[in-house]
């Protein structure tokens, strides 16, 4: 179930709120030490049902006049989109604001889950899903937002 991050929220996603305040209840985590093996002592990661996009596979509107700077597209990790939102929203405000164009796409997790317990086909074929939904925008010339500086 750690292993792959998607699946768990992408079922149920309830609000974050509520998905948050249930996870610190004794007799839930009580539940889920006995029925997934979750430690009831673990501290779990906060779940967000705002994500850090608006929308997947497309360009977002530009918040700016004239031509892009640059043509990114952004992958927000498995952490970031169910995690951490606002650190994706963040990263997208700060290269909106340098005029860069920025398309969010997130078809899966990366599989570094899987990684981490060994389990290595899964991994690939994870990888193997990334690479095939950002090489469109590649084609498209996008680059990915850690090559931004360097494009300049």
């Amino acid at each position: 179930m750690l292993s792959n991050p998607d699946r768990p929220r992408e079922a149920v996603q309830p609000p974050g709120a509520v998905a948050n305040f249930v996870n610190t209840l004794p007799v839930v985590r009580w539940a889920m030490e006995k029925a997934v093996g979750i430690s009831a002592k673990k501290e779990l990661p906060p779940s967000w049902a705002r994500r850090s996009r608006r929308g997947s596979g497309g360009v977002r509107r530009r918040r700016f006049g004239g031509e892009p700077s640059a043509k990114v597209v952004f992958y927000p990790t498995c952490s970031v989109e169910w995690n951490r939102p606002e650190i994706g929203r963040a990263a997208i405000q700060v290269l909106e604001r340098n005029r860069v164009e920025v398309v969010v796409e997130y078809p899966r997790c990366c599989g570094m889950p899987f990684f981490d317990v060994g389990d290595t086909a899964a991994a690939r074929g994870a990888r193997a899903d990334v690479v095939a939904a950002l090489k469109p925008w590649v084609e498209k010339g996008y680059t990915s937002s850690r090559r931004v500086r360097r494009a300049r």
